[in-house]
Formats: structure tokens, C-alpha cells, sequence
């Protein structure tokens, strides 16, 4: 990204923001929203090396590599019951993963569906070796070094990372069928929990949300804005909220983050109801912690 569009907003192509905070969760730094559509974006962002590790939060270090992939899968039940209806609706064949991580998502469709072939995008060295391995997905490094065209391309928690997000889908665009269905998770700025902590809680919610990972935190309305400025349309969008009442209460009363994924989502069976009340009271407000969206081409 040349230093002449570091600060300018994405969405709306101004270069006019203000500062909303000064600190993220690695260090002093500042992060800015857009004086006319209220984009969020960090500061002179200059990426971060994903071949490596960069640092995420999600897994536990107790876990092992194939634990790791196992635990994640249960925690993106809810994003893949979403891609597995795609499939099975249109009974697509073709699929494609974009930032497959250690490669959970296939490691769960694959289990949900007898046969299914599922492709993979992963920069990170470790994690594609890992796939290749355990999965027996053809895994690639970049979207335009794929040799087949898809009828269904997803993407769990990836979209947030994109660094020039309106390239990556021309790049998706290129190397999907004229019916192709794009489902896309990614985090909801505007979820319960910025709603309704306190000031002390939700400073500390917010310093660990915005990190070096993430240039870029969107809302419905934001990100909306952004696909209306690509080949692409939205075909059904919503939120969902896959951390619990606990971790939601761990953060409002003690302003913490849970430990891990596993930790952060699941709750004793004592009290699903109550869980299931909380989160499906969320969704209805659309205040869920993610961004649930499919996206097909424009005609």
C-alpha cells in the first residue's frame, strides 16, 4: 500500500479522519474513523508477515497441532452450517477456502459431507504443509495460482486481514463460476458487546480488538458500502454470535478476554438455555460479534 493511501478510507476514498484511540493490543498506536462514513481503520498500516505465526490468540499453546484443528472446528460450526446449506442447495462441487488457517473449516465439512473435495488459500507455511498432509487438500499460497474455477469459494475470519480487500475479490472474481456463491465471516464492529460494556470495560474490549492482524473493522453498513464498490452484490447478510454469555460476563465484569476459542464459546450444558437466549437475542438486534455474508456476482 503506497504511503499516499495508507490513510485514506477504503470505502469512500476520503482522506479525511479523526483519532478514536491511541492504543491496540500490542502497542501504542493510533486507529482512525472516516469523517464521512465512519470506516475504522488503523494508521499507516504496514502489514504483517502471515507465512509465519503472527501472533493470534485463538488457540491454545497446550493444544497440539491436529487438537488445535479439532477444537477450531467446533467453534465454526455455526459459519459452516452456512457453507454446507450452499453446497448442498445447488449440490456444487467445486470449492474453494480462502485462508484456511490449520485447516479446520475443511476438516469439518469434509465430515459433514461424504466425498467433498475442498481446495484451500493459506499463506502461512506451517499450517499448508499441515493441510496437505493430514486434509489431502490442494493448498495454495495465492488465489490466482489455482487451476480450477469454483461454484462455492468461503472464508471464516480472513476478509479483516485483506490488506486491498476490493483486489481479492476481483482475484476471487477471476477464478469463480458466473454462479459462484461467496460466503464471507468477519468480525462485527458494531456487536453487543461495544453496545453495552461500561467505559473502563469497553476501553479494554476495544485495545484488545484492534491489533496489527486487522487494518480495517467493519460494520454491516460499512462493509456494505465497500461491495458496492466491487463486482459483487450481497445476497443475504446478518450476525451471529458465537462467544457465550460467559465470555461475554468475563468481559463485563472483569474486563478479560477468555483464554481461548474453546473457553470463549462453549458453556456447560446446565446452561445452554441460557446461552441460547443470549445469542439468539443478539442476532436479533444484529449485534452478533460477526458479519454472516453471501455474496454472488453481479449480472
Amino acid at each position: 500500500m503506497s504511503n499516499d493511501l495508507k490513510n485514506k478510507c477504503i470505502v469512500c476514498d476520503c482522506s479525511s479522519s479523526h483519532i478514536i484511540q491511541t492504543k491496540i493490543r500490542e502497542k501504542s498506536h493510533n486507529v482512525l474513523m472516516c469523517d464521512s462514513c465512519n470506516f475504522i481503520f488503523l494508521q499507516d498500516y504496514s502489514g504483517i508477515d502471515y507465512s509465519r505465526n503472527y501472533g493470534g490468540l485463538t488457540l491454545s499453546t497446550k493444544w497440539n497441532k491436529e487438537e488445535s484443528m479439532i477444537k477450531r472446528s467446533k467453534s465454526l460450526e455455526k459459519f459452516n452450517e452456512v457453507v454446507i446449506d450452499i453446497i448442498k442447495k445447488s449440490n456444487y462441487k467445486n470449492i474453494l477456502e480462502i485462508g484456511a488457517g490449520n485447516g479446520a473449516s475443511v476438516y469439518s465439512l469434509k465430515n459433514s459431507i461424504d466425498k467433498l473435495s475442498i481446495d484451500c488459500i493459506e499463506i502461512n507455511d506451517e499450517d499448508r504443509r499441515f493441510i496437505q498432509e493430514i486434509l489431502a487438500s490442494s493448498v495454495y499460497s495465492k488465489i490466482l495460482d489455482t487451476e480450477t474455477i469454483y461454484d462455492v469459494i468461503y472464508g471464516h475470519h480472513v476478509f479483516e486481514h485483506f490488506i486491498d480487500p476490493i483486489q481479492v475479490l476481483n482475484e476471487i472474481y477471476q477464478v469463480s463460476t458466473p454462479d459462484c456463491k461467496l460466503y464471507f465471516s468477519l468480525p462485527n464492529f458494531d456487536d453487543f458487546y461495544s453496545s453495552t460494556l461500561n467505559k473502563e470495560q469497553k476501553e479494554k474490549y476495544l485495545t484488545f480488538n484492534f491489533h496489527l492482524a486487522h487494518p480495517y473493522y467493519y460494520t454491516i453498513e460499512t462493509f456494505s458500502k465497500l461491495i458496492g464498490k466491487t463486482s459483487w452484490k450481497i445476497n443475504k447478510i446478518s450476525t451471529v454470535q458465537d462467544y457465550s454469555v460467559l465470555n461475554y460476563f468475563n468481559w463485563y465484569i472483569n474486563g478479560i478476554r477468555s483464554k481461548d476459542i474453546e473457553s470463549g464459546t462453549k458453556v456447560n450444558k446446565d446452561i445452554d438455555w441460557i446461552n441460547e437466549n443470549f445469542v439468539n437475542s443478539i442476532e436479533r438486534m444484529q449485534k452478533g460479534n460477526n458479519i454472516s455474508v453471501i455474496l454472488e456476482k453481479n449480472e
